[in-house]
C-alpha cells in the first residue's frame, strides 16, 4: 500500500507519499502566491495549491495502482462557509487576523468566559473561529449551508461528505471538550445552527471514497479513501512518536510549539495561561508556543546578519553561553503562558566587543529560555515531559538543539523524518486501514530517531543562573505593557 498524506499550512501546502514501511517515496510542496502577511487566502487558490502537491506526489509514485489513501491536515481555526451549492462564499479570514473583536465580546456576554473555558478548555480569543464565523453570519450575501476548517473542505472538494475531527473542531470555540459534540449552549447564543457544521468525528476516519470525477483528474483508483488527519501540531506530535504521558515533541517551525501529552484535564486556571486540551490518542494534548521562534532567527538572518548562510552563522557561534539576554517578544507576548501584545522583544548586554555570532547564540538561547518557561508553568499543572523530541526545521541545527538540551537539561531526540506531520498523517490511515493494529503500533513501525543530543553539565549549570535573570527580564517588560 501507498498512503498520501496532505499537510496544509498559512503559507504553503505539501504532499508526501510513503509505503507501508514508512519508506518516502515522493513529495511536493507549494508556496500560495500571496502576499507576506496577508489576511486573506482565497478558497480557489487553495484548492488549485493543494490539487498541484497531490498530482505532483502522485507523479513521483511508481506505481499508482497501489496508492490506498489520501489523509488531510491542516492548521486551524480558519474556515471556508460553503453554500448549499457547494461554493466557497468568502474568502479564508486567517487566524492571525484581529477580526470581530464585537463579536467575541458579545458571545463572552452571552455566555460567559469562564463557562466558555469550562466547556471547551480554549481561552475566548479572535484567533478562533466561532467570532469570525459570527461576523461572517452578518456579512455573506446567501445563508451559509455549512463552516469547513480548512482541512475538511479539501475533504470536502475530494469526497463531497462534511466531517470534521475533534482536533479541529476544538479550534473553532464551539466544541464541548468532555461530551466530544458540539456545544449547544454555544450555538445558540451565537446564532450558529448545528446543521451548519459538519459531522465530529475521531481523527484517522474514513471520510469516504475519492469522487470518480476527481479520480480520473489525479489519474488514481476510484477506491482511494480519504482520511481525517488532524491539527496541525497534533499529527506532528504522532509523527515524532509521542504515544505516553511524560513525551513531547518541540516542533522548531516559524512558530515553536511543545506538544505534550497529558491523560487528564487540568483546571480552569491552565486555560487562563492560553494552555488548550485537545484530544489525542488515549488522553490529551496541549501546545506551548511562541510566536518567535523560527520566524525570530529569520528576521535575525536577514535584518541583522545581512542574509548570511546558517551554515556560516552556526561555524562562527559561539561554543559557550553569551551572557546575553533577548527577550523573544518580537511579535508581541502572544503564545503561552501570557498574552500580552504590547509586550516588545528586547537585545540586552550589548558591548563594543560583541559581534553578529554573538547575537546569533543570544537569540537561540532566548527562544529556549521562553520555552524551558513554558516547560515550568506547564509542570505546575502536573505536566512534567521528560522524553522531548525535536522536529522542525530548526531539529537540522546541532548548534540550536545543543543550546535547547544545556538550557532544558534533558536530552533532545531528534526526529529522522523532516516531514513528521505528513508522516503522521499517513500513521492515521495505515491504522484505519488495517496495515497496522492502531496508531501506537504505527508509531513503532513508522518512526525513526537519531542520536539524542545530550546537556553539557557545564553549560546548564551557567545557564541555570542566567535563566533566573532571564525572567527576571521577562517580568520587567511585561509589568511595563500590561494594561
Amino acid at each position: 500500500m501507498i498512503f498520501l498524506g496532505v499537510d496544509i499550512g498559512s503559507s504553503g501546502c505539501k504532499c508526501v507519499a510513503f509505503d507501508e514501511t514508512g519508506k518516502k517515496l515522493s513529495m511536493q510542496y507549494e508556496e500560495y502566491k500571496t502576499a507576506p502577511g496577508a489576511l486573506n487566502l482565497p478558497p480557489e487558490l487553495l484548492t488549485k495549491s493543494v490539487f498541484s502537491v497531490i498530482s505532483g506526489c502522485i507523479a513521483g509514485v511508481e506505481s499508482k495502482n497501489d496508492i490506498a489513501s489520501i489523509t488531510v491536515s491542516s492548521f486551524g481555526e480558519s474556515f471556508v462557509p460553503v453554500s448549499k451549492a457547494g461554493k466557497p462564499l468568502t474568502d479564508i479570514i486567517m487566524y492571525f487576523a484581529d477580526k470581530a473583536r464585537s463579536e467575541l465580546e458579545d458571545i463572552v456576554d452571552a455566555v460567559g468566559s469562564s463557562e466558555i473555558m469550562s466547556t471547551t478548555r480554549v481561552l475566548p480569543d479572535t484567533m478562533y473561529a466561532l467570532p469570525k464565523m459570527m461576523w461572517t453570519e452578518k456579512n455573506v450575501s446567501e445563508p451559509v449551508w455549512k463552516y469547513l476548517s480548512i482541512a475538511n473542505y479539501i475533504i470536502f472538494v475530494l469526497t463531497g461528505e462534511t466531517v470534521t475531527d475533534y482536533t479541529l473542531a476544538t479550534r473553532t470555540l464551539l466544541f464541548d471538550l468532555q461530551q466530544l459534540r458540539w456545544a449547544d449552549k454555544l450555538l445558540n447564543a451565537s446564532g450558529i445552527d448545528i446543521k451548519q457544521m459538519p459531522l465530529a468525528v475521531p481523527s484517522g476516519t474514513v471520510a469516504g471514497k475519492i469522487l470518480p470525477v476527481i479520480a480520473d483528474e489525479l489519474g488514481i483508483s476510484p477506491e482511494v479513501k480519504i482520511v481525517t488527519g488532524t491539527q496541525d501540531q497534533v499529527v506532528n506530535a504522532l509523527g515524532a512518536g509521542v504515544q505516553s504521558e511524560g513525551e513531547c515533541v518541540d516542533g522548531i517551525g516559524t512558530v515553536e510549539c511543545i506538544t505534550p501529552m497529558f491523560n487528564k484535564i487540568p483546571c480552569t486556571e491552565f486555560t487562563k495561561c492560553n494552555y488548550v486540551c485537545i484530544p489525542y490518542l488515549s488522553g490529551y494534548v496541549t501546545y506551548a508556543f511562541t510566536f518567535s521562534g523560527g520566524s525570530l532567527v529569520k528576521w535575525f538572518r536577514d535584518s541583522l546578519a545581512g542574509g548570511m548562510a546558517y551554515d556560516q552563522l552556526n561555524e562562527g557561534c559561539p561554543e559557550s553561553p553569551t551572557g546575553m539576554f533577548v527577550l523573544p517578544h518580537f511579535q508581541g507576548a502572544g503564545g503561552t503562558p501570557d498574552m500580552v501584545k504590547s509586550s516588545r522583544g528586547l537585545i540586552y548586554g550589548l558591548t563594543m566587543e560583541t559581534d553578529i555570532f554573538d547575537i546569533y547564540r543570544a537569540v537561540l538561547e532566548g527562544t529556549n529560555y521562553e520555552m524551558f518557561y513554558n516547560l515550568e508553568v506547564l509542570e505546575e499543572f502536573g505536566i512534567a515531559p521528560k522524553r522531548i523530541y525535536a522536529s522542525g526545521g530548526g531539529a537540522r541545527s546541532t548548534k540550536w538543539l545543543q543550546i535547547k538540551a544545556d538550557i532544558f537539561n534533558r536530552e533532545i531526540i531528534p526526529v529522522a523524518e523532516e516531514e513528521c506531520g505528513a508522516l503522521g498523517s499517513v500513521m492515521l490511515a495505515a491504522a484505519v486501514l488495517g496495515c497496522c493494529k492502531d496508531e501506537k503500533e504505527a508509531v513503532e513501525l513508522f518512526v525513526k530517531h537519531k542520536p539524542p543530543v545530550l546537556p553539557n553539565s557545564e553549560h546548564t549549570s551557567e545557564y541555570r543562573d542566567l535563566y533566573e535573570k532571564y525572567k527576571n527580564l521577562r517580568k520587567l517588560e511585561l509589568s511595563l505593557n500590561e494594561g
